[in-house]
């Protein structure tokens, strides 16, 4: 399975086979595992959670800014979508 991995420069991201963490890293230093739990959420729920001011993380904790990260610092679908 492909790691993916998020960093605010690039958004979230799939690794080629072969590209570790510690080789995207050293482009990419704020890069971190993405820790990915489910689907993808449509754009109608994307835009509903910028509307209602209230958004989900990529791995799935709910209650968090539509700009912000979870407490296991994983960002905000809005944001690694870099819709925001």
């Amino acid at each position: 399975m492909a790691l993916q991995v998020y960093s605010e420069a690039r958004g979230l991201k799939t690794l080629r086979d072969g590209v570790t963490l510690e080789r995207y890293q050293a482009s990419y230093p704020d890069a971190i595992i993405a820790n990915v739990k489910g689907k993808q959420p449509t754009y109608a729920t994307l835009e509903r959670w910028m509307m209602d001011g209230v958004a989900r993380a990529i791995d799935g904790c709910s209650g968090i800014e539509p700009d912000g990260t979870c407490s296991h610092d994983q960002p905000s679908w809005l944001v690694a979508l870099s819709l925001i």
